[in-house]
C-alpha cells in the first residue's frame, strides 16, 4: 500500500514538474523549463526502477534519489517562481518609502 501511495504521490509530482516546465517555457526560461522536465523523467524512472527492486539494497537508494530529485527541484522551483512573480506588497512598499 505503501508503495501504491507513493506511485501516485510521484506520478502527481511529475506531473507538476511537466505543467511548471511548460510554463517557464511559455516565459522563454528554457533552462529552467528543460531541467523541470528532467526532473521529472528522474522522478519517474528512478521511482519505477526503485519500485521494481524495493527488496535490495540498490532498489531503496532508486527510491530515495527520487525523493531527493523532487524535494531538490521543488526548492530550486520555489526560489525561481518567488524571484519571477512580484510580491502583493511590493507597490505598497515602494510607495511608503
Amino acid at each position: 500500500l505503501h508503495l501504491a501511495a507513493g506511485g501516485i504521490g510521484f506520478i502527481a509530482l511529475a506531473a507538476s514538474f511537466v505543467v511548471l516546465g511548460r510554463w517557464f517555457a511559455r516565459r522563454g526560461d528554457s533552462s529552467m523549463a528543460t531541467g523541470s522536465r528532467v526532473g521529472a523523467a528522474i522522478v519517474v524512472l528512478t521511482f519505477v526502477a526503485g519500485a521494481a527492486t524495493a527488496t535490495s539494497a540498490i532498489g531503496i537508494a532508486l527510491l530515495w534519489v527520487a525523493v531527493m530529485v523532487g524535494w531538490v527541484w521543488l526548492a530550486v522551483a520555489s526560489v525561481a517562481l518567488y524571484r519571477t512573480i512580484p510580491h502583493p506588497d511590493a507597490a505598497r512598499r515602494t510607495a511608503v518609502a
